[in-house]
């Protein structure tokens, strides 16, 4: 298994990515993560560098339940970064919010996502062991 996420939109404010899971050439899961703006990789305000060498590995903590962590060399001493569930860009410190769809859910005009656990949940039922996870920067 292998996973992917491709940033589409950096405006500054946030950053918009689709992620895909893979087992071999198949794709097996997409879905909508929400993050922060690249800031220099700086901690709780930025998202991670575009990166071909992270991975993901499951984790639990009281705070967020079953969840996803990335680990690898481009996350530096900001570990952890998660992937975890929340629909808005000030429910994340740096790490990814994942949910099923984009949609503007409380009326500030930017883009949210949408079934955050439930979209958790199922991203975490496939990823039962430490995976490549790769990071492409679209945005420019």
């Amino acid at each position: 298994m292998k996973a992917l996420a491709i940033r589409l939109r950096d405006d500054g404010k946030e950053t918009l990515t689709r992620f895909f899971l893979f087992e071999g050439l198949d794709m097996i899961y997409s879905c909508c993560f929400l993050e922060p703006p690249l800031k220099g990789n700086a901690h709780n305000v930025s998202c991670l560098p575009a990166r071909p060498d992270y991975f993901l590995q499951p984790r639990s903590s009281a705070k967020f339940g079953n969840h996803l962590e990335i680990a690898g060399v481009g996350v530096g001493d900001r570990a952890p970064v998660l992937i975890h569930n929340g629909n808005y860009l000030d429910n994340t410190k740096g790490c990814q919010l994942v949910g099923k769809e984009f949609l503007d859910l409380n009326g500030d005009k930017l883009p949210d996502v949408t079934d955050s656990k439930k979209t958790l949940a199922e991203l975490v039922a496939l990823v039962k062991t430490r995976i490549p996870y790769v990071i492409l920067d679209f945005t420019g």
